[in-house]
């Protein structure tokens, strides 16, 4: 069994990630596969990912101290570049990323909780605050 395939799906999730960036796995068919053969588990791993690694770190730098001016756009753009390069996502994986939790296919899964449903649509509309262009709502 290969290591992006483990049980410890936070591990798997990273180490994907980081291969996929590399061009070592073919990541939107490793994506598509994890989350049809196993489900809820692996998508919460890689909502925390997503979460810990894009989503927190914006919120932040857009909540800075009162004492701190509001950064421009082109700070703000700047930032969400670099967040995106220490996460190991590029926009286009991101995006895949997205597109294969909203599937419809992956909707109808069994192995997919109701709640895990409304956990991807929770991290798509803070997704869609922070890269409007890219997860404009449909």
């Amino acid at each position: 069994m290969p290591i992006v395939d483990c049980e410890d799906y936070y591990f798997a999730v990273n180490l994907a990630i980081l291969a996929g960036k590399r061009d070592f796995l073919h990541y939107d068919v490793w994506l598509q596969r994890r989350i049809s053969d196993v489900g809820t588990p692996f998508i919460k791993a890689l909502l925390k990912y997503i979460k810990e690694h894009i989503v927190t770190p914006i919120f932040e730098f857009q909540k800075r101290s009162p004492n701190t001016p509001e950064p421009t756009a082109d700070q703000l753009e700047l930032f969400k570049q670099q967040v995106l390069e220490r996460s190991h996502l590029s926009k286009e994986k991101l995006c895949i990323t997205i597109e294969n939790l909203s599937n419809q296919v992956n909707q109808n899964n069994p192995l997919i909780k109701p709640e895990t449903k409304d956990q991807i649509r929770e991290l798509m509309a803070k997704l869609s605050e922070q890269f409007p262009p890219l997860f404009a709502p449909a």
